[in-house]
């Protein structure tokens, strides 16, 4: 099975410096045209892709429509494509305006505990099962647009590689060898270097 894993394009939150995570934004008109951009690339890698799957936040499902426009296939939600809740009661705030209103919060963010997060080790283990459970799905083939913080685990955690970032429309091709084994056919858009 071929799975490639892609990160949406830029959403607003990029623009307006708040807290992302399980914030739920929408593309700006770059990101559109970056993800556009992205679905011509796909395109020429000549795999026929039968589904998109796809995070349920906007930034992720608009991403995956713009894709599946492109290519004439449906998409899907998959909830388990769903960025890390790596800021709790932050989520969607603004920056400044948090530190303002709520310094104790900030702190606690900013001394690695974050009220309402999801803990790091659930989020690797919730990224190792979206794996699994797509290697276990009846196609050949599958796109899934998640999140940067999904592809660093993906990267880290499954591929055995040091991540150092996704841009905006970056995605990995790899090809299923065996349970949260792969091979990767073609990166675009990742730092990334091996361990």
């Amino acid at each position: 099975m071929k799975i490639l894993f892609l990160r949406h394009g830029e959403s607003v939150d990029d623009l307006t410096d708040q807290y992302g995570g399980w914030g739920d934004f929408p593309l700006t008109p770059k990101g559109k045209i970056q993800i556009a951009e992205t679905a011509s690339k796909i395109e020429a890698l000549d795999v026929d892709f039968p589904i998109v799957l796809h995070s349920p936040l906007i930034r992720a499902m608009e991403s995956a429509e713009i894709i599946a426009d492109h290519l004439a296939i449906p998409t899907r939600i998959y909830h388990y494509l769903k960025e890390k809740n790596g800021n709790g009661l932050l989520t969607g705030l603004n920056r400044a305006e948090a530190k303002n209103l709520y310094p104790e919060l900030v702190q606690g963010f900013e001394n690695g505990y974050v009220y309402g997060a999801e803990p790091h080790e659930k989020f690797i283990e919730r990224v190792k099962l979206a794996v699994r459970n797509i290697q276990e799905m009846d196609f050949d083939s599958v796109i899934a647009v998640t999140h940067g913080g999904f592809m660093n685990q993906l990267f880290e955690q499954v591929l055995g590689l040091k991540y150092e970032k996704a841009h905006d429309g970056g995605f990995v091709l790899v090809n299923s060898v065996d349970d949260l084994k792969f091979e990767i056919l073609k990166v675009d858009g990742i730092d990334y270097t091996d361990n």
